[in-house]
């Protein structure tokens, strides 16, 4: 597959493990997703995830947003369970790296949201729903496009 061969050849030129050859594996899994390829996405996803974890920093992984993407194709796949801890922990990093006014871990926070509200877990998702928005308000404004969409997505659950 086209996919596997572009990848191979980005490895060969400068190492697995590097990051550069890892955002390239990202940006093949975000691809794939975005194509309908979500067994070829998944697969991306965690190799990523496992090479990134033995040899990035914290802050390097976070930045890939590659549990971003395996938490949301997760949820597309309707894997609730898998995806909540997933999204929970890029949030968790994401809150304790960027701090909770970070436009990442806001959005990262409404995907939590998301997925707590998929499996009927109500009082926590409109809790950090409420949170998001309330932060967004404060720190962009009522009119901005970021703080009516969040405002949106609690609507759209509560």
């Amino acid at each position: 597959m086209l996919y596997g061969s572009l990848l191979e050849r980005q490895q060969e030129k400068i190492g697995a493990n590097q990051l550069e050859s890892i955002r390239y594996q990202v940006a093949l899994a975000h691809l794939a997703n975005d194509c309908g390829y979500y067994g070829k996405a998944e697969t991306l996803y965690r190799q990523a995830i496992e090479i990134g974890q033995s040899n990035l920093e914290p802050t390097e992984l976070e930045e890939l947003a590659i549990i971003d993407g395996l938490g949301m194709l997760l949820t597309q796949k309707e894997s609730y369970q898998e995806a909540e801890e997933l999204l929970r922990q890029i949030y968790e990093t994401s809150d304790r790296l960027l701090g909770a006014e970070n436009r990442r871990t806001l959005c990262r926070a409404s995907n939590l949201g998301f997925v707590l509200a998929c499996q009927e877990k109500l009082e926590e998702a409109e809790r950090i729903l409420k949170q998001v928005v309330e932060i967004r308000e404060e720190t962009q404004g009522v009119e901005h496009a970021d703080t009516k969409d969040s405002r949106h997505n609690l609507a759209v659950f509560f």
